[in-house]
């Protein structure tokens, strides 16, 4: 039975669901629910993780900042199944692939492609930070700096994601051009780059190669996507460079010095993830290989109605769930504390698992309240960013990437500083740089501008133009 321009009954879920609801049912025959399914599994994924291994340790009212895979060393083994952000990357790539060739085919330029790209992408993060600055000032006026500040810190940790997806989402039609001439050369060539990084970053001491990997690493998870989509392999095939890839991190790991975890660990010298290493390079192929050998099973669960619904609803408000999450968690942390319902102590107990179990529902509840109230900006549009703007800009690939660059620079830099001590106050050094919030602020605007002016052409009357 056909189900398009049904009407879906209101939910009490709320109104986010009840449109997830009817998107699911008047989705078109064609669309390869897969690509939906994987962005929205592994972006919970990514929630679940961080609302079970991020924990808060109080000393003296202080809040230190602790990891439960520190103390669950077992755990960290499990980060080679959860650690799944390449799939994000790898459906990521096939999606903006599909949005890029309706695009083109119609006429739009790449600058234009990208500068909508980037509109969508910082729209919600220019809402979520007009909340957490003044909040942040706040906290610290009426909490002091000992307790806001370690808090605040982590408000603008997962912004690395935007910084690194928004120059992979960018490249994507050479990326698909590489992939079409060289759909295995181009990864490999990828994976052993992030090896010479690793190799300069930890036999020689240059940190900045270091900085290379955040865009290699995953952007390689993107093309392999767009080669799985462009090539026909047998299971065998996967299941031989599945078997083959954990066999490569067993050796790296024993003999070399990266660490066991997939993830960062509070303390570690080396980490996996930032910047991604080879190690991780590694990793996204067994990741990959698996999701293609399940792919069968996601496929025909992508067709059961609640599933197709929940990952409507998630891809709705993608960005919103993966920004708001930890701020729920924030203020989770602040509210337990207060109550006498610490998780932080006594790791492995039965009280530990049991506020854990009420932590994880409470965490569920706040998260899909935020989501709700937050979700509309997603793609409601802001007057300043979304408009035309007022000088009439000449069309330039440069400077689009230039602005493309400028961002993501400053999504990075914020993640790497914080919120704390707005906007000046604190330094972080990385790489022998020196970086604050308000730095990345300034870069963030300098790069929107730069991306809006360059994507503009002016058309023969001088009228500015899409």
């Amino acid at each position: 039975m056909s189900t398009e321009g049904v009407e879906p009954r209101r939910s009490w879920l709320g109104p986010l669901w009840a449109g997830a609801r009817a998107a699911a049912l008047n989705t078109p025959p064609e669309r390869d629910r897969v690509v939906d399914v994987l962005r929205s599994f592994s972006l919970m994924v990514v929630v679940f993780g961080h609302l079970l291994m991020a924990m808060v340790v109080w000393k003296s009212d202080v809040p230190h900042l602790d990891n439960l895979l520190a103390h669950v060393h077992l755990l960290q083994l499990a980060t080679w199944i959860l650690q799944i952000m390449p799939i994000f990357f790898f459906a990521g790539a096939i999606a903006n692939q599909i949005s890029w060739s309706r695009a083109s085919a119609k006429g739009v330029t790449w600058r234009t492609w990208t500068n909508d790209r980037l509109t969508r992408l910082i729209r919600p993060v220019v809402v979520y930070l007009a909340f957490w600055v003044p909040f942040v000032l706040a906290s610290e006026a009426i909490l002091g700096y000992r307790v806001a500040a370690p808090l605040a810190t982590l408000s603008t940790q997962l912004l690395w994601f935007l910084g690194v997806y928004l120059p992979v989402t960018a490249m994507t039609p050479w990326l698909d051009a590489w992939t079409t001439r060289h759909p295995w050369r181009t990864p490999l060539i990828m994976l052993a780059t992030a090896g010479v990084c690793d190799w300069l970053r930890l036999g020689l001491g240059i940190s900045l190669a270091g900085l290379v990997n955040f865009v290699v690493v995953w952007a390689m998870a993107g093309t392999l996507g767009l080669s799985v989509s462009k090539t026909s392999q047998s299971p065998r095939f996967y299941v031989a460079v599945a078997l083959g890839a954990v066999a490569v991190n067993i050796g790296l790991i024993h003999f070399g010095p990266w660490p066991t975890s997939m993830v960062g660990m509070p303390g570690d010298e080396i980490s996996n993830m930032a910047p991604p290493s080879l190690v991780l390079g590694v990793h996204v192929w067994v990741m990959v290989s698996l999701i293609v050998l399940l792919r069968p099973l996601i496929e025909r669960a992508a067709h059961r109605l609640r599933i197709w619904t929940l990952a409507c609803a998630i891809g709705g408000a993608s960005m919103t769930m993966y920004l708001w999450h930890l701020t729920g968690l924030i203020g989770l942390v602040l509210v337990e504390h207060r109550l006498g319902f610490d998780r932080g102590g006594d790791v492995g107990t039965a009280r530990f698992w049991l506020l854990t179990a009420l932590h994880l529902v409470v965490a569920v509840v706040i998260i899909w309240t935020l989501i709700t109230v937050f979700a509309p900006f997603e793609m409601r549009p802001l007057p300043w960013l979304d408009s035309a703007p007022r000088f009439g800009g000449r069309g330039s690939n440069v400077g689009t990437g230039i602005g493309v660059f400028f961002c993501s620079t400053a999504f990075l830099v914020l993640s790497a500083t914080g919120m704390a001590y707005f906007p000046f106050g604190k330094v972080t050094h990385y790489a022998g740089l020196s970086l604050t919030p308000g730095l990345g602020f300034i870069l963030m605007a300098l790069g929107v501008a730069i991306t809006r002016y360059s994507s503009r052409t002016v058309s023969p009357n001088n009228a500015v133009t899409a």
